[in-house]
C-alpha cells in the first residue's frame, strides 16, 4: 500500500517537473483512471480512488469549484476503468492516469468514435 502511494506521488510530481505549466492547475480538471488490478488481490474501485485523488488535488492543484450543494470541489469528473488481465501484465498490475478537460466528451464517446474511424 505504501510503495503504490509513493508511486502515484512520483508519477504525478515526474509529470509536473516535466510540464510546471500545469500546476497549478487554471482550469476544472476531470481524471481518467486506467487501471490493471494486481495478479493476486483486486483493489476496490473506490478505494482506489480515495488513494489517488488527493494526491492529484495535492500535486496538481486545480482549481476549486462549488456544485449545487455548496459542497468544494477541484476535481469535476473521475472515471475509473479496470481492464482485464492477459498473461504478459505485470504481476503488480498497473493504474495510468489521464488528465482531461471534464467538459469534455467522455471516454465512452471518445472510444466509440475510434472504433467507428477504425471501422471505415
Amino acid at each position: 500500500k505504501n510503495i503504490f502511494k509513493r508511486n502515484v506521488k512520483t508519477a504525478l510530481r515526474t509529470f509536473i517537473k516535466k510540464f510546471p505549466l500545469l500546476s497549478p492547475l487554471k482550469i476544472p480538471l476531470g481524471v481518467i483512471v486506467l487501471y490493471i488490478p494486481p495478479k493476486r488481490q483486486s483493489i476496490d474501485l473506490d478505494n482506489l480512488a480515495r488513494y489517488i485523488i488527493p494526491f492529484v488535488n495535492e500535486i496538481v492543484r486545480p482549481p476549486t469549484n462549488y456544485t449545487g450543494e455548496g459542497k468544494e470541489v477541484s476535481i469535476i469528473r473521475y472515471q475509473f476503468i479496470e481492464l482485464p488481465r492477459v498473461s504478459a501484465d505485470a504481476e503488480e498490475g498497473y493504474v495510468r492516469l489521464i488528465l482531461e478537460n471534464p467538459f469534455s466528451d467522455n471516454i465512452w464517446r471518445k472510444i466509440d468514435n475510434v472504433i467507428e474511424r477504425w471501422a471505415k
